[in-house]
């Protein structure tokens, strides 16, 4: 874990080293990532803060499996411009068949209900896209997954990818295809 003298170090390491900031084009993104970054959703806050008033111009945004998002986190997403990844495989059966609670109950529910909320506003909306992880077990799904995206999340971005810590057999890459 992060510690916000750390996070103030990384940040004047990278905004010091010229070369960085060329290969990027002058812009900086910092994203808040790992784990789950919102249970140290006020380290975020005062990391954002010291980095906004002190490097004017650099972007933020927060990788999220989305159940702790929360009104005070939208609000302060918003005023601050930090954008929200949130980490959601589907509909229901496809993001359950490998995102569940510890007890075994549905995460979708919790994070659909976290998003209806915040989408519902629309100074909300902009912040937000949805990462999808795909596996050998649901990307068979795609044309589904990419409809319930379309037609019934409000999302306007969707970012794929595919699951790479697991063995992709031939059938597996068959389905891919």
């Amino acid at each position: 874990q992060l510690t916000f003298q750390q996070l103030k170090r990384a940040a004047e390491v990278l905004f010091a080293d010229r070369h960085i900031r060329q290969i990027y084009g002058g812009r900086v993104k910092i994203s808040f990532t790992g784990g789950e970054p919102l249970l140290e959703f006020g380290l975020i806050k005062k990391a954002v803060r010291y980095i906004s008033a002190r490097y004017p111009g650099c972007e933020f945004a927060i990788a999220t499996n989305g159940t702790l998002l929360t009104g005070d986190v939208l609000e302060f997403c918003a005023r601050n411009k930090v954008g929200i990844s949130v980490s959601l495989d589907g509909y229901n059966k496809v993001n359950d068949s490998h995102r569940k609670f510890a007890g075994g109950g549905s995460a979708f529910r919790l994070v659909e209900g976290n998003l209806r909320r915040g989408l519902a506003r629309d100074k909300h909306r902009g912040l937000f896209h949805v990462a999808a992880t795909l596996t050998s077990r649901t990307i068979g799904r795609l044309p589904e997954v990419v409809r319930y995206f379309r037609r019934e999340s409000g999302f306007n971005e969707l970012e794929l990818a595919l699951e790479a810590y697991e063995t992709w057999g031939k059938d597996d890459r068959a389905r891919l295809r």
